[in-house]
Order: C-alpha cells, then sequence, then structure tokens
C-alpha cells in the first residue's frame, strides 16, 4: 500500500492551501520526496534545502490537466489565476502538446512564465545503402579508405570568427600533432 500523506490532507487543518493551485502542492510535495530519496540514497548530496527569506526563489510548477493552461491571443490562462497578459516570445506550431508552466518572481518583481511542451519526433525511413566505404586510422596520414586513398592532417587552418572581424590562424606541429598556436589578426 501507498502511505503517502497527499497535500489535499492538510486543507482542512490549514485552509490557505485552498488558495493555491492544487498541482502546484503536488509538484512541491514531488519535489520534496525528490530530494528526501536523493539524500537516502546518497548522503554527499547533502539534506534537503527549503526555500528562505535569505534566499528567495518565488516560483511554482503546475502541470497541464483538463484544459487548465490556455495560450491564445497573448493570453495565458492559469490555474487559479484566470487569463493573463503576456508577451509571447515565440509562436508555437499546433503540433506541440503543452505539457506544464513554471511561474517565477524575479528579483526585479516581473514574473516570467516558461511553459513545457512535447512534441512527437517524425519517424525517420531507413534507406539501405548503396554503396558503402571504409575507413582505418593511419598514423601518417588522417585515415586510409577501402579505395586506398589517404588524407594528410591539416597544416594551417585559416577562418574568421563569428563576429567577422577577426582572421585566426590555427597552427599545427607536425611532430606532436597537436596545435602550437592560434593568431588573431584585427580584419579591415
Amino acid at each position: 500500500k501507498n502511505l503517502s500523506v497527499t497535500p489535499a490532507r492538510y486543507k482542512s487543518e490549514f485552509p490557505w492551501l485552498k488558495e493555491v493551485d492544487s498541482l502546484a502542492l503536488c509538484n512541491a510535495q514531488l519535489h520534496l520526496q525528490t530530494a528526501y530519496k536523493n539524500f537516502f540514497r546518497d548522503a554527499s548530496v547533502g539534506f534537503p534545502k527549503f526555500k528562505s527569506k535569505k534566499k528567495p526563489v518565488r516560483s511554482y510548477t503546475t502541470n497541464y490537466v483538463n484544459g487548465n493552461i490556455v495560450l491564445q491571443n497573448g493570453k495565458l490562462k492559469l490555474p487559479k489565476a484566470g487569463w493573463v497578459r503576456i508577451r509571447q516570445h515565440r509562436k508555437m506550431d499546433e503540433c506541440y502538446q503543452l505539457k506544464g508552466a513554471t511561474i517565477t518572481q524575479e528579483a526585479d518583481e516581473r514574473y516570467y512564465v516558461a511553459l513545457l511542451y512535447s512534441c512527437e519526433e517524425p519517424v525517420n525511413e531507413i534507406r539501405k545503402a548503396e554503396t558503402a566505404i571504409g575507413l582505418d586510422f593511419s598514423m601518417k596520414e588522417l585515415y586510409v579508405d577501402s579505395n586506398g586513398n589517404h588524407a594528410a592532417y591539416p597544416k594551417d587552418e585559416k577562418y574568421i570568427t563569428p563576429t567577422g572581424n577577426f582572421l585566426c590562424t590555427v597552427c599545427r606541429n607536425e611532430k606532436t600533432k597537436g596545435i602550437t598556436g592560434m593568431y588573431f589578426e584585427l580584419r579591415d
């Protein structure tokens, strides 16, 4: 038998728990159980750390059940909070399914919502290989393929940094096969 105590049992004793979303209470209980399991499994994890006024983490997580979280037209419907206007940073496709939301109040007293979505990946068909080639490691060259072709180790490489304003030269040592230096030049 499962003898775990649910948060609903405490609602009669503490009526202010009725103001909070029940799934948020269940998630908090699951996090606590996970913390204790990790502690008893491995003592080096340490005793569970609870929220405090010194280190405030003002957030809660709720799950999507029976349409309790809805996102549409720049508004988000949350359990117990109702409809809330939001700034939506990206539009979600219809193939994604909403799984949950984490609401966080930051130090600047702004609220942020992280929505958790899942999407089924399309099944990729496996195609038969028409031709096959084998690669073997070689000490003299980088590799030798099954057709007898060789590839040499790269000597000096030049490439442009992601910002585009520096030219980077990578110098390699032939004997140690390692990088001896990287030189950056300002590009015009």
